[in-house]
């Protein structure tokens, strides 16, 4: 909560006095914007300062805000420490009073930017309006709730004239927090956050909601029911990686197309590494291990090598990679051009090649701190199609995965058998499909006139998704176009022989007439489902505008493609 008069209004809940609070440790560390105390670990790493002063930094940019002068405090505290600095609010993990932040250190990662953004506004006077100070640490910085209302039936419905009478930020409730994201972030980016701040410092948190609107009618010229339900923000809009958390420096190009270099050495002197306080409250509660650090980039992935990515060198701790998403974005929402992983691990635990689509990525190095341990690899994409680069007797797919192929393969357009796990049989830019060898496309290959390509990398004629109107013998998948697929249009493509739950590939199908290859939490469904031990499952398709969506009682949610018309039957969650 940011509370812009807190040394005056010591009655207000989760308010109090600069002078009181319990006994914290020193603000013994500084960097540019902040200074830092903590009780977790013996020694704050260069690089946990430059990531605090960088979201001071990115904040002021948001907001057109002048430095200042004076620094933001930050305390990262073990558990109780954290709860009695924050009372009532520690359900959130932290919290902000003034221009001091409060943080459990279990919650570093997922609450600091967001209070960081409350201490700031703080030092220009900033509204206590609970939604409007919610609604902009959301806009700007997302943190421990979510970002955005992502099309969800509670944030949705929630009610404007009952969070404007708010008084408490608790009150608001999860969805109030998203729908005042929303509303803040359509504000700044269509009126500017001059005008936004100075609608803010007009408000109290006991301004009545009609006041409230008839001062953003009277600066807008709008009202701000209308501009309320205009600016929800669903699951594939567009957010700022900054937004999302994902604001560590790029990746240096790894020397090869589309390839990353991750080099760095776990040294605490270092602007890059920053202290793992998650793990240092598991160390102080269980009493054992080592201080951690861990090292981030961001990582692009272009459409021109989204597919299969390999990890090239030996890796001392642990590497993982997560796409730069909101908060609760869920998982079958990657569905749409393919199913594309949302976050992994990367070897030495993880086998083989990871699928990444087209997005913003953070890639994160974690191990005990050490100025010896160094980090030398690179992630790069398996193959290119245009190079066809792979070992011999092996062609480079459409997904830049390698595969063999027999010495014979088939043309485009021929009959062809595929068995399963078994060699390619096409030629090179074709897939067998149905029993027809195919044509592959994407982004940068694409099909003949009159035909458009499905998420599943091959060519085809248009459809309807709930008429599924396609000749015998062929099916309607899904377009690979997000906009086209929300229509409920997608493309026929000749049926396998795949029935219902039967296991199929999601990168190449293998499902029959009605039925798409979908991934699954494959925990939920039978036992004697065939696609249990499988990476999708054929479902059917499904109408979630219906009274009747049309789903098996095993997979009874019908879940929107791209959020739109049409949907898929998937386990219910």
């Amino acid at each position: 909560m940011s509370l812009k008069t807190c040394a005056m209004l010591a009655f207000v809940a989760g308010c109090e006095p600069e002078v009181s609070g319990p006994d914290l440790p020193p603000l013994a560390w500084h960097g540019e914007r902040v200074s830092l105390g903590t009780d977790l670990v013996p020694e704050v790493c260069a690089g946990t300062l430059e990531f605090l002063d960088r979201r001071v930094a990115w904040t002021e940019a948001e907001l057109e805000l002048a430095p200042r002068a004076q620094s933001i405090s930050v305390w990262m505290l073990s558990e109780g420490l954290a709860a009695e600095a924050c009372a009532a609010f520690m359900p959130r993990g932290g919290c902000a009073k003034g221009s001091r932040v409060y943080l459990n250190g279990a919650s570093f990662r997922s609450a600091v930017r967001h209070e960081l953004v409350h201490a700031r506004h703080h030092q220009e006077d900033g509204s206590d309006k609970p939604l409007f100070g919610e609604g902009l640490a959301q806009a700007i910085a997302g943190g421990s709730l979510t970002q955005g209302c992502l099309s969800t039936p509670e944030c949705l419905a929630v009610d404007l004239e009952l969070l404007l009478a708010k008084t408490r930020s608790q009150a608001l409730g999860r969805a109030g927090y998203d729908a005042g994201g929303d509303l803040v972030y359509g504000m700044l980016k269509e009126f500017g956050p001059t005008e936004v701040l100075a609608l803010f410092a007009e408000t109290t948190k006991d301004t009545a909601p009609d006041v409230v609107r008839a001062r953003y009618r009277e600066r807008f010229g709008s009202e701000l029911d209308d501009d309320f339900l205009r600016w929800r923000r669903g699951p594939l809009d567009r957010f700022e990686p900054m937004h999302l958390g994902c604001d560590a420096p790029p990746a240096p190009d790894g020397g090869t197309p589309g390839a990353a270099l991750l080099q760095a050495s776990m040294d605490c002197r270092s602007p890059r590494v920053v202290n793992s306080f998650e793990a240092a409250e598991d160390l102080l509660r269980e009493g054992e291990g080592v201080q951690e650090g861990f090292i981030e980039w961001t990582f692009e992935v272009t459409s021109e090598h989204a597919g299969a990515f390999e990890l090239r060198g030996d890796v001392r701790g642990r590497l993982s990679i997560s796409l730069c998403r909101p908060d609760d974005f869920a998982w079958q929402w990657v569905d749409v051009h393919a199913p594309w992983r949302t976050d992994s691990t990367l070897p030495p635990q993880q086998e083989g090649p990871l699928m990444l689509g087209p997005g913003v990525y953070t890639i994160r190095w974690r191990h005990p701190l050490d100025p010896a341990a160094d980090l030398d690899v690179a992630l790069a994409p398996v193959c290119s199609v245009a190079e066809q680069d792979c070992p011999e007797g092996q062609v480079c797919t459409i997904w830049r995965r390698c595969e063999a192929q027999v010495a014979a393969p088939a043309p485009l357009g021929a009959a062809c058998e595929q068995a399963l796990d078994g060699p390619r049989v096409c030629e090179v830019g074709a897939r067998c499909v149905g029993g027809v060898c195919t044509q592959e496309c994407d982004e940068l290959r694409t099909c003949p006139e009159g035909q458009g390509c499905v998420r599943l990398r091959v060519c085809g004629q248009d459809c309807a998704l709930l008429e599924d109107d396609c000749a015998a013998g062929f099916t309607c998948l899904a377009s690979a176009d997000p906009k086209l697929a929300a229509a409920g249009r997608g493309q026929c493509v000749k049926a396998d022989g795949g029935g219902f739950l039967d296991a199929c590939d999601p990168w190449l199908g293998g499902c029959g007439e009605g039925l798409s290859c979908e991934t699954m939490r494959i925990s939920e469904l039978p036992e004697e489902a065939p696609c249990r031990a499988a990476a999708g499952c054929c479902v059917p398709r499904c109408d979630p505008g219906a009274a009747d969506p049309g789903c098996p009682d095993v997979v009874p949610q019908c879940d929107r493609i791209e959020g739109g018309v049409a949907g898929v039957c998937r386990v219910d969650i």
